[in-house]
């Protein structure tokens, strides 16, 4: 069980990796482009909206940022 939680997070976290640096998940292709941020601009044409949306919906899986997270990157990014 704790092995496949862990690969499911680590799965999540590559998904959310690429949509952030804008290279699609599945074909690695750029995605990207005015009114197009979610869509894959290669083969596979995947639009990972809904993907990113529900990484951020309530719900299982869900990523969830309390004020304790939002304290201490406020705390970290002030020490650059």
């Amino acid at each position: 069980m704790e092995l496949t939680m862990r690969e499911s997070v680590r799965a999540m976290a590559d998904v959310m990796s690429g949509i952030l640096n804008w290279v699609c998940p599945d074909c690695g292709k750029r995605m990207g482009g005015p009114g197009k941020e979610f869509k894959c601009q290669g083969k596979c044409q995947t639009d990972w909206r809904q993907v990113w949306d529900g990484m951020f919906s309530p719900g299982i899986g869900a990523i969830k940022e309390t004020r304790r997270d939002r304290a201490n990157f406020a705390h970290c990014s002030n020490n650059d």
